[in-house]
Order: structure tokens, then C-alpha cells, then sequence
């Protein structure tokens, strides 16, 4: 669960949305979309991302809101892992 407030807590360049202070009840599917963004455009593993996503499926469930959180990393756009 340490990776989801680190990823949330960073600086915005402008025009960005800043997460900072975000309640996990106050927890919505852009808020998913956009930790998938922000971790696409740091070039995260396929496998990083899905470890994400788990983190972020548990914290859904815990405040009561599993729906939030879809269960297919392919609509997300979150490949296969792949072993090198």
C-alpha cells in the first residue's frame, strides 16, 4: 500500500490535477485512471502497474467500493507480465 500515497503525493507540473489530500472514501474511477497514466508515463513494468492495481483494488474494497476498480488490467490497457 506505500506505493499508492507515493505515486498520489508527488508534485503536478501545472495544469495537472494534484491528488494531495485525497480521503480514500473520496476514492473515483478517475482517480484509478489516473494512477495508471501517471504510471505509464514514468515507464513502469507491466507487472508494476498490476501490483498497482491490486493496491488499489484492496483499498476499493476496504471503504467500501470494490466496483470502483475494474478486475481486467487489459481495460485499463495493462499488458501480460513478461519474464526476461
Amino acid at each position: 500500500m506505500t506505493a499508492i500515497p507515493g505515486i498520489l503525493d508527488r508534485r503536478r507540473p501545472r495544469g495537472r490535477r494534484d491528488y494531495r489530500g485525497l480521503r480514500a472514501k473520496g476514492l473515483k474511477g478517475r482517480h484509478v485512471e489516473t494512477l495508471v497514466a501517471e504510471s505509464r508515463r514514468q515507464g513502469l513494468s507491466d507487472g508494476t502497474v498490476k501490483n498497482r492495481m491490486a493496491h488499489m483494488r484492496w483499498l476499493a474494497k476496504k471503504v467500501g467500493k470494490p466496483g470502483i476498480v475494474r478486475r481486467d488490467n487489459a481495460s485499463y490497457g495493462v499488458g501480460a507480465r513478461c519474464a526476461p
